[in-house]
């Protein structure tokens, strides 16, 4: 998450430099941001559950995780709220989770050593941007922060090919936050997705982590 934050403070600088360099008389008016917008996204997730002290879900003793990779898919609608500030509904099919190893001595015979988790979710994040004037022709860039809730759709483990439904919180919590690119109708952008709900029923401190990168364009 530290290394995301410094990634996005540094493109921000860059192009805050760049911008200042080339037409500072330049009228910074964000004409783009003055209308509705619909729009589609899609990307890639770059999943992983917090563990609690190294413990996560029935797992009563310390585990190795990794993060897993996943779709996400979905659309948006943009509302101006002033020149430089709008709201963004969005609506996203998502896949989280996170790959566990077993403790050695825990590992039976041909089962798995281990789990692969796969959480697929309908997410609903509000976001508030704020768009960064600029005078680089068509390319806004923005930042964008706000609240997220899911509704759990898939929860399975596909080492052993059975859902873990039952065991898994119906509904997530979490706050996003990035920065994006507008570049005319194109959109890139790279998010955080902090989780701050508890992913299992019964167990506390397993909580989605979640980078995403997605691209996609608005009409």
């Amino acid at each position: 998450m530290r290394n995301f934050i410094t990634v996005l403070f540094y493109l921000l600088l860059i192009l805050s430099s760049v911008c200042a360099q080339e037409s500072p008389q330049e009228d910074y008016s964000i004409k783009s941001n003055s209308t509705l917008k619909l729009g589609v996204k899609g990307g890639l997730n770059i999943a992983t559950i917090s563990t609690n002290n190294g413990e996560i879900w029935f797992i009563n003793t310390p585990v190795n995780t990794n993060s897993i990779s996943g779709l996400i898919l979905g659309a948006f609608l943009n509302i101006p709220l002033g020149e430089y500030i709008s709201i963004q509904p969005e609506m996203f099919y998502t896949t989280k989770g996170v790959a566990v190893e077993f403790p050695a001595g825990q590992c039976v015979g041909n089962e798995p050593c281990g789990l692969d988790l796969r959480l697929r979710y309908i997410q609903v994040p509000v976001c508030i941007k704020l768009h960064l004037p600029i005078s680089i022709s068509i390319i806004n860039p923005n930042l964008f922060l706000g609240p997220s809730y899911s509704f759990l759709i898939v929860a399975e483990d596909l080492n052993s090919n059975s859902s873990i439904k039952e065991s898994t919180s119906k509904s997530d919590l979490g706050i996003v936050f990035g920065l994006g690119l507008n570049i005319g109708s194109i959109i890139l952008e790279g998010r955080y997705d902090l989780g701050i709900a508890n992913v299992f029923e019964d167990f506390k401190g397993n909580k989605n982590r979640t980078i995403t990168i997605m691209g996609g364009f608005s009409f």
